[in-house]
């Protein structure tokens, strides 16, 4: 007889997690919709009667779906010279400059030497995004932008993910979107640091864990790999 393999019990959901998501759960079927109107008990009792099978498949399902974001992360372990100036580290990735010098100035040096950078793609469906949405997406990932000296260094360790366009941004003084691009352009290898016109298309996007608790998860999950 082929024996069983037992799952590996610190993966499988906690008790304690069930009961956080039970409450999360139970605030929100409790609260009203956008035009103020609350769930119908008596509609609520006959789909516990007679489809209590599909409200668990359903969320099950749900779960899974918000669950599948984090597979498709990818992280690079850099350490970072921040004493360089922004143009400095512009330079050191040995680009083609498209860069706007106000902007420059203006770019983030971010803390610490070691860093992990997250990387991911699947946030675009065909749609263009706002900064602000984009912000969104970083958020459902545990995420902040990543500054822009991490991503800098990003490439000069592998420049190779050049071709793949990836980009961060953040905001100047003034509360204005700026943005740094790594991608291809007219068979060059370029850097763009500019302010932001248009909104995002598909690229990579690179972000930095927005807590210690978030950083401890993902480094258990999430491992270095080849962009597709």
């Amino acid at each position: 007889m082929t024996a069983t393999r037992k799952p590996d019990i610190a993966q499988i959901i906690t008790p304690g997690q069930i009961k956080k998501i039970k409450k999360i759960i139970g605030a929100e079927l409790q609260t009203p919709d956008r035009e103020g109107k609350y769930l119908n008990s008596t509609y609520a009792e006959l789909v516990i009667m007679h489809q209590s099978s599909c409200i668990a498949y359903g969320f099950h399902a749900c779960l899974y779906e918000l669950m599948y974001i984090y597979t498709n992360m990818n992280v690079r372990r850099i350490l970072v010279d921040r004493s360089r100036t922004p143009q400095q580290m512009i330079d050191a990735t040995g680009l083609v400059k498209y860069t706007d010098k106000e902007v420059v100035e203006s770019m983030p040096i971010g803390n610490g030497e070691i860093t992990d950078v997250y990387l991911f793609s699947d946030w675009y469906s065909g749609d263009s995004l706002y900064d602000e949405e984009v912000d969104s997406q970083y958020a459902r990932r545990g995420l902040i932008a990543c500054d822009p000296f991490s991503l800098a260094q990003v490439i000069i360790d592998d420049p190779s993910l050049v071709e793949r366009h990836i980009g961060t941004h953040w905001k100047d003084g003034k509360d204005r979107w700026c943005r740094i691009e790594f991608d291809q352009w007219r068979r060059d290898e370029c850097v763009f640091v500019n302010r932001t016109t248009d909104k995002w298309r598909y690229c990579w996007l690179a972000g930095i864990p927005k807590d210690p608790k978030t950083a401890v998860l993902l480094k258990t999950i999430v491992k270095r790999r080849d962009l597709l």
